[in-house]
């Protein structure tokens, strides 16, 4: 890829609209919420869209105790949320005990993107996936790269950074302190979590400069996306209602064009995937109804590490159907890259006979084999199989650091197995 694409310049480039206020400051049992609202640019013209500045609001929860030995680094949740006059977001509780847990500081940028958006050329107004399908649209139609939302998303969420820095290197060190932010740990799902990597794509071009500790995107299986969309196609025989805002206007089909792939090597992680070196732990969904459960066959390999993967079974694209066996390990890894600890080191295979080879460098605990069947079609939607992964316990290999499983193919149908 070149050395800086359109979405390095745009982030980089100055806009004068961006400041923030503090608004206010709350306060809960054991941790203070500063509440700070955010001008992040100015995205097109008025006469394309209504809402042209990016306002958001921004939450910064210092913990009364840090129990951390990095208290230098903040966790950064990329939020959803609307510009639509409502009252702010109700996340303190949430942002609170998380700071608590981890003794850090927790921040969190809303209204990524800004919605809902009403573009001149059209009756209604758009939001989600709808924005930026309508974007990429208009970047092909146009050649103009700045149509593509994932661009001011990414400048938001970098313009969040400068705010956390600035205001913690600025605030009376009044209890409870907050800290001298260096860098950060940035979250996010779906939308958000396309915009975590990128966010980190861009701040990684500066090297050691780099202001990224690690990401965790989560439900976002889309790297390396225009195999994924041929993937889709030939799993279902259709696009699926998920991904109808970008069928709509063929761009599954309009990204194999070179002028497609020009536009992919703007904002598919993917093409970034040479300054993607910090540490990552992709949480994806194996019934996601945007993605199927081998997406990563696509990028993973192509990936540097440090690097994990984990798949929540039974769930959406929400995953909100097994919050708590996610939130636990994903706390602990937190933990881990917070403190700089060394995790287990895992690896694996699959064969040509079904099997799967897994080594660590730890012994495991136990080893579990997840899988599903759908007699009818390559399909594992929640929305169309249910509930349908089950799980066996096996025994590791004998002669740890390898612990190896199988599976047997089913004789009609698809198996999807998963560790």
């Amino acid at each position: 890829m070149a050395e800086t694409t359109a979405l390095d310049d745009y982030v980089a480039k100055v806009d004068p609209s961006y400041g923030y206020s503090h608004r206010e400051t709350r306060h809960g049992w054991g941790y203070s919420v500063h509440v700070i609202e955010m001008t992040s640019q100015q995205w097109r013209s008025p006469a394309e869209v209504d809402q042209v500045l990016w306002t958001h609001e921004v939450l910064i929860a210092v913990p009364w105790i840090f129990h951390s030995d990095n208290q230098n680094t903040a966790f950064l949740i990329v939020n959803g949320g609307h510009n639509d006059g409502s009252p702010g977001t109700n996340n303190d509780e949430v942002m609170g005990i998380m700071a608590e847990i981890t003794g850090s500081v927790v921040a969190m940028i809303s209204q990524i993107p800004n919605q809902p958006l009403q573009f001149a050329d059209e009756s209604e107004p758009r939001e989600e996936d709808a924005i930026l399908a309508y974007g990429m649209d208009k970047h092909l139609l146009t050649g103009d790269p700045e149509w593509l939302a994932q661009l001011p998303m990414t400048k938001a969420v970098v313009r969040a950074l400068d705010t956390v820095q600035t205001f913690s290197a600025t605030y009376p060190r009044a209890f409870p302190a907050l800290p001298r932010i260096d860098d950060a740990i940035v979250i996010g799902g779906s939308k958000r979590g396309w915009t975590t990597w990128l966010t980190a794509a861009v701040e990684a071009r500066k090297g050691p400069a780099s202001r990224i500790k690690a990401i965790l995107p989560g439900s976002i299986d889309l790297l390396n996306l225009a195999d994924q969309f041929t993937h889709h196609w030939e799993a279902y025989g259709f696009y699926s209602p998920a991904v109808q805002d970008y069928a709509a206007f063929d761009l599954p089909c309009r990204s194999k064009t070179p002028a497609g792939r020009a536009m992919l090597e703007i904002i598919d992680p993917y093409a970034y995937r040479d300054r993607l070196t910090m540490p990552k732990l992709l949480v994806n969904s194996a019934g996601d109804q945007f993605f199927l459960p081998d997406s990563s066959q696509f990028y993973w390999w192509g990936l540097p590490g440090p690097k994990r993967l984990r798949y929540s079974l039974n769930t959406d694209h929400s995953q909100g159907q097994d919050l708590v066996s996610i939130i636990l390990p994903t706390l602990s890894w937190l933990s881990d890259v917070l403190d700089d600890k060394a995790s287990p080191q895992i690896d694996w295979t699959f064969a040509p006979d079904g099997s799967i080879r897994v080594w660590t460098d730890t012994p495991p605990q136990g080893v579990r084999l997840w899988q599903a069947t759908n007699p009818k079609a390559r399909d594992f939607r929640l929305e169309t199989l249910g509930a349908a992964w089950t799980s066996s316990d096996l025994d590791p290999a004998p002669t740890v650091p390898t612990s190896a499983m199988s599976h047997r193919r089913p004789r009609a149908g698809r198996l999807s197995p998963l560790r």
